[in-house]
C-alpha cells in the first residue's frame, strides 16, 4: 500500500488497525497469487508435455498413413490376378503349350 493510498483511508475514518489488516490482507493474497502463478507454471510446464506427447502421436499415425497409401499404391499398380476356369486347368494339363484365349 503506498502512502498516498493510507493518507485517504485514514481521511476516510479507518483506524489504523483497520489500515493494517488491509494490508495484511493484501500481502496474503499477493503470496496466494504467488502460489497460483507457480500452480500455473507448473501446470503450463504438464502441458508443455502433454503437447509434445501428442505431437509425436500425430508424427507417428503421419508417417504411418504414408506407409499404407505407398502400400495401397504399390497394390494398385500390380495386374490384376488371372483367374482360370476349370476347363482351362485341364486344358492345361492335357496339352502344357502356351495358348492364347481365342485359341481352344
Amino acid at each position: 500500500m503506498t502512502y498516498s493510498e493510507i493518507i485517504k483511508l485514514l481521511d476516510a475514518g479507518y483506524s489504523r488497525d483497520e489500515i493494517m489488516q488491509m494490508n495484511d490482507a493484501q500481502n496474503d493474497d499477493a503470496q496466494n497469487d504467488d502460489a497460483q502463478n507457480d500452480d500455473a507454471q507448473n501446470d503450463a510446464q504438464n502441458d508443455d508435455v502433454i503437447t509434445g506427447v501428442m505431437d509425436e502421436v500425430k508424427n507417428m499415425f503421419a508417417e504411418m498413413r504414408k506407409e499404407l497409401v505407398a502400400m495401397n499404391i504399390m497394390n494398385s499398380s500390380i495386374g490384376p490376378d488371372s483367374t482360370q476356369t476349370s476347363e482351362d486347368v485341364i486344358a492345361n494339363i492335357i496339352n502344357p503349350f502356351n495358348r492364347e484365349e481365342g485359341d481352344k
